[in-house]
């Protein structure tokens, strides 16, 4: 059930206003002025504030402002109520944020198409990223499953089996499933993006901090390194170890790296599958030289493959 936050001074008007809300199915609450307003958001976090312009202690205003203010309540909508003598107060309140307001006197249609349409918006955004985010994670975790099966990821002693290698399309699949968690990341910066913009509800915002945890979330999404990393180890089975023999101080991502790199994957690719940016990518090559104590001429490709060939 929606909770509604009604803010007017004049008693009568408020107790009709909510008893239109209370039958529509809403859950109300009242504050007779923007100070008890103010006290009332912060300590309930409503879904939508309806507010008149004009109060005693804070004005309608002054009460947006400081709402702004918290993170908690700065996505609330906010609707103003406004008499036709309350303009230039109304221009100032809709330049501070405020989503949208309705004219003394007004009609019972005129105040719940106001309210729904702030209410339905945020909806139909949570919805569509719901089902976005839904299936990307469904393809993603079914093509992990798939590699799992085809590469007979366990033995039943629960080793790896290292028979398959990279030439009966793991490595393909492998990329995909790294595409597809790149896709999710795209997915959580626009989740980020709504939350950002302010104007959401508080039963919204809710929504989307639950999809972005989600997305998140380690039991929907394989690391791009573990993916890769165990398909290049059953391919290159004693690579990763004679690298780590010799250079004891690689970090997991250098060795993903050099994994990498061994099998000519472009800086793109690189920059996926380690979650940087090109002009990182560049710079850990750049960081791996130095490590491996190479000139500034000398090709890592070429040097990781005298390693891959050592026995």
């Amino acid at each position: 059930m929606k909770k509604i936050l009604v803010i007017e001074d004049e008693k009568l008007l408020r107790e009709e206003i909510t008893d239109i809300l209370l039958f529509e199915g809403f859950e109300v609450l009242q504050a007779e002025n923007g100070l008890e307003g103010e006290e009332m958001a912060l300590a309930i976090k409503p879904d939508l504030i309806l507010c008149d312009i004009m109060m005693p202690e804070v004005s309608g205003t002054q009460l947006l402002t400081r709402l702004r203010e918290h993170e908690e309540t700065k996505r609330i909508p906010f609707i103003f109520m406004s008499a036709l003598a309350e303009r230039k107060h109304l221009r100032n309140g809709m330049e501070l944020g405020a989503d949208d307001y309705i004219t003394k006197p007004f009609t019972v249609q005129e105040v719940l198409q106001s309210i729904r349409t702030r209410l339905d918006k945020q909806q139909v955004n949570v919805l569509y990223l719901e089902e976005a985010i839904g299936k990307v994670r469904t393809e993603m975790l079914s093509r992990i499953d798939d590699l799992q099966k085809r590469a007979g990821l366990m033995s039943q002693s629960g080793e790896l089996d290292h028979r398959t290698g990279f030439e009966d399309g793991s490595l393909l699949e492998a990329l995909k499933s790294i595409e597809s968690n790149h896709t999710l990341r795209n997915l959580e910066k626009l989740v980020n993006s709504e939350l950002n913009k302010g104007g959401l509800s508080a039963e919204a915002e809710r929504a989307f901090i639950k999809l972005r945890n989600e997305i998140r979330s380690r039991n929907n999404l394989v690391n791009n390194w573990t993916i890769f990393q165990m398909k290049f180890n059953q391919s290159y089975p004693g690579f990763v170890e004679r690298l780590v023999k010799s250079y004891p101080s690689l970090t997991p991502q250098d060795i993903t790296l050099a994994s990498a790199i061994t099998i000519n994957l472009n800086t793109q690719q690189l920059a996926g599958l380690l979650n940087i940016t090109p002009a990182s990518v560049r710079k850990s090559r750049y960081r791996l030289k130095q490590k491996f104590a190479l000139k500034e001429e000398e090709h890592l490709h070429a040097f990781l493959h005298t390693i891959h060939q050592q026995d």
